[in-house]
C-alpha cells in the first residue's frame, strides 16, 4: 500500500515524471504544503494608488449627497419656521452677509452643473440614439415628473402627522445608510456591462434599484415634515435630481475621464464638498470631513499597504484558459 502511494504522480508534477521500480520509498521526497506554497506562490499584481482613491471618491461623494440632502432638509425647516421663538441652527453659510449667501451658493451650483454638463456629453455612447429622440424622452420624463410631483406634494405633506419627529428622521437617517450600502459603485465609477446595450426600450436604472428606492424613501419622509407645498415640491425635484438623474451622468463623466481629464471627478467632488459643508454646522462638518476623508483616503491607502501582503497560488492544477 505504502509502495502504490508512492509511485502515485504528484499533481505538480510533469505528467512523465515515474518512480523507477527498484527505488526506495524513504527516496522519495514528501513535500510539505509549506514547500508547495512556497513553490507555487507568487505575489498579486497591486493597483495604485490614485485608482484606489479615485474608487474611495466615489463612495465619499455619494456620502456627501446624502448630507447634502439633509442639510438643504434643515435649511427649508428654518425657512419655513419664522416664529420668534424658533432657534435655527447656525450653519456656515451664516456667517456671510445675506446679500451675499445666495451668490456663495449659485456659483459653485452653476460651476458643477456645467462641468457634470460638459462632461457627459463628450463621453463616447455607445446606445444607437440620436441626440433628438434622447432630449425628447428626457423633455417628457421631466415634464411627467413636475406635473406628478406637484399634485402628489399635499398628500406627500400630510403622510407622516402621526409619527414624531424623531421618528421620521431616524427611519430617513436609515433609509440613506441602506442607500450608501446598496449603491452601485462600478457603475458610478464608469463600469459597464459587456452584454451591450439594449435600445429597444427606456433603459432601467443602473445605479442600484434597492439604493434608488432607500433614497426616495427618506427623502418622502423627509418632506412630509415640511409645511408649504412649495417647499414639498422643490425638496422632492431636487432629490430626484440628486440620486435619480446625476448617477446616469457621473457614470458618462467617469467615461469621459478615464484616459483624460482624470482631475475633474475630484474637481467635482471637491464642489460638492464646498456646497454641503456651506450648509452644516460647525461640529457637523467636522463629522462629515472626518467620514469623507476615511472614505477618500485612508481606507485607499489601507487596502494599498495590504496589497503586499496579498499572494495567489497558481499551478498545473488551475483550469486552462485560452488567451
Amino acid at each position: 500500500m505504502t509502495r502504490d502511494k508512492a509511485i502515485k504522480r504528484r499533481l505538480w508534477e510533469r505528467g512523465n515524471h515515474q518512480i523507477p521500480l527498484n527505488s526506495k520509498v524513504q527516496d522519495t521526497k514528501k513535500e510539505t504544503y509549506d514547500e508547495i506554497f512556497t513553490k507555487f506562490a507568487t505575489k498579486s499584481p497591486q493597483m495604485p494608488l490614485s485608482l484606489l482613491t479615485a474608487r474611495g471618491l466615489i463612495v465619499g461623494q455619494e456620502f456627501i449627497l446624502t448630507c447634502l440632502l439633509l442639510a438643504s432638509h434643515r435649511v427649508a425647516l428654518d425657512d419655513e419656521n419664522k416664529s420668534p421663538e424658533y432657534q435655527p441652527i447656525s450653519n456656515i453659510l451664516s456667517t456671510f452677509q445675506p446679500t451675499t449667501q445666495p451668490y456663495v451658493l449659485f456659483v459653485p451650483w452653476v460651476s458643477f452643473l456645467l462641468t457634470t454638463a460638459i462632461f457627459s456629453r463628450i463621453s463616447p455612447d455607445s446606445a444607437s440614439i440620436t441626440q433628438k429622440e434622447k432630449l425628447q424622452t428626457r423633455g417628457a420624463d421631466s415634464l411627467f415628473m413636475a406635473l406628478f410631483l406637484r399634485f402628489l406634494a399635499g398628500v406627500l405633506q400630510t403622510l407622516t402627522a402621526s409619527y414624531s419627529s424623531d421618528t421620521v428622521h431616524a427611519l430617513a437617517i436609515g433609509g440613506l445608510v441602506l442607500h450608501l450600502l446598496a449603491c452601485d459603485f462600478d457603475y458610478a465609477n464608469g463600469h459597464t456591462e459587456s452584454n451591450g446595450v439594449d435600445t429597444t426600450g427606456r433603459p432601467p436604472f443602473k445605479g442600484g434599484t434597492l439604493s434608488l428606492t432607500a433614497a426616495f424613501f427618506s427623502t418622502i419622509l423627509l418632506a412630509s415634515r415640511l409645511e408649504e407645498n412649495v417647499s414639498v415640491y422643490i425638496f422632492v425635484t431636487y432629490s430626484v435630481i440628486l440620486f435619480a438623474l446625476y448617477p446616469a451622468a457621473r457614470h458618462r463623466v467617469a467615461i469621459a475621464t478615464k484616459s483624460k481629464y482624470r482631475a475633474v471627478p475630484f474637481a467635482m467632488t471637491l464642489q460638492l464638498v464646498f456646497m454641503t459643508f456651506l450648509l452644516l454646522s460647525t461640529y457637523e462638518a467636522i463629522f462629515a470631513g472626518a467620514v469623507f476623508v476615511t472614505l477618500c483616503l485612508l481606507v485607499p491607502g489601507w487596502v494599498y499597504t495590504l496589497q503586499s501582503s496579498k499572494t495567489q497560488l497558481r499551478g498545473p492544477w488551475d483550469i486552462a484558459h485560452v488567451s
